[in-house]
């Protein structure tokens, strides 16, 4: 039985490939790989997802064209080689070392991870003030490793928020005020948004969360101060430094008649640690809307925007913005 093709095709067929084709989902969160006409595999479509780069790797190794699969999953040609000719390998270790990319090195190892995640609650009881000095001391202990406050800051965040944690509250205590004992927030709203609207920005739907509507850019020091008066009174952010640097984010936003907030969101994700649009996937887009109102998330979208607005005229815009930074347009 044959199944419905679904999604954008992004690889078809030639005269090297007859029989491999793969479609994107709408929201490009997976790709659908056929073999003729029947469904062959389901993949990611995240390049740092092991599977997505075995399935690079198996349609290279088939004598697809590389060039093609260059243009089609937008992978630097060495690299699928290198996917590819791990594949090919009898070494285990090669295979995993290459699969997991940067990730292999890591320090924070899922060993490591679950071991904090085990000893949050108990040693969080008497609160959460100097808990990462006292896991780094377990970890150096048990594991023999020496991790910096940074490499744990996101999985922190991330137990102070209540998210991967097991277990029901206990009965009769009560629900704790500071930022270290947040509900897990609810993404819901950001993850079901429309990523694909030509020519705009996605809403950020934060008018149904009781904030006020952010559909438009905000303007000088309104930035901090509307955003921060309607939200509860402690609010994890992992994201709150931008607000250091918010004159300039709204100042960049203006270069151009009418004001491009892209530029404001761009800006933010680089001083934030991302050095590109794939790196913004790291980024908590619950707290980028709160604080820079619409945003675009995924990368695909992204990409069409920044297609979009580079042009020479914006070229020219952040050149004399730049230089009235740094005094050179004296």
């Amino acid at each position: 039985m044959t199944s419905v093709l679904a999604g954008q095709l992004i690889l078809g067929t030639d005269k090297r490939n007859p029989l491999f084709t793969v479609y994107a989902e709408e929201d490009e969160e997976q790709l659908h790989v056929y073999y003729g006409l029947e469904l062959l595999e389901v993949v990611s479509a995240d390049r740092n997802d092991p599977n997505f780069k075995m399935l690079v790797g198996r349609l290279y190794n088939c004598g697809l064209n590389l060039v093609v699969l260059q243009r089609t999953f937008e992978v630097d040609p060495r690299t699928i080689q290198r996917w590819a000719e791990a594949l090919r390998s009898r070494d285990a270790h090669l295979m995993l070392r290459v699969l997991a990319g940067r990730r292999w090195a890591r320090k924070l190892t899922p060993e490591i991870e679950a071991y904090v995640r085990v000893r949050w609650p108990e040693l969080s009881r008497t609160g959460t003030y100097g808990i990462g000095q006292r896991l780094r001391q377990e970890i150096q202990s048990v594991f023999k490793v020496k991790i910096s406050q940074e490499t744990l800051r996101p999985l922190m965040g991330k137990l102070r928020r209540g998210e991967g944690l097991s277990g029901e509250r206990p009965s009769g205590q009560e629900v704790e005020t500071t930022a270290g004992g947040l509900p897990k927030s609810n993404q819901s709203g950001l993850d079901g948004q429309e990523v694909s609207s030509p020519g705009r920005e996605t809403p950020c739907g934060c008018a149904s969360e009781g904030l006020p509507e952010c559909s438009e850019p905000l303007s000088g020091a309104a930035l901090p101060a509307l955003r921060l008066e309607a939200l509860p009174q402690t609010h994890w952010c992992d994201h709150a430094g931008v607000l250091v640097f918010a004159p300039r984010l709204v100042a960049i936003a203006q270069v151009l008649d009418p004001p491009e907030a892209l530029f404001k969101q761009w800006l933010a994700s680089l001083l934030l640690g991302a050095l590109n649009i794939e790196q913004t996937k790291f980024l908590n887009w619950e707290d980028m809307s709160r604080l820079l109102g619409s945003v675009v998330r995924f990368p695909h979208p992204q990409r069409q925007e920044l297609e979009r607005v580079a042009t020479e005229r914006s070229f020219q815009a952040l050149a004399r913005f730049n230089a009235r930074q740094i005094g050179a347009d004296t």
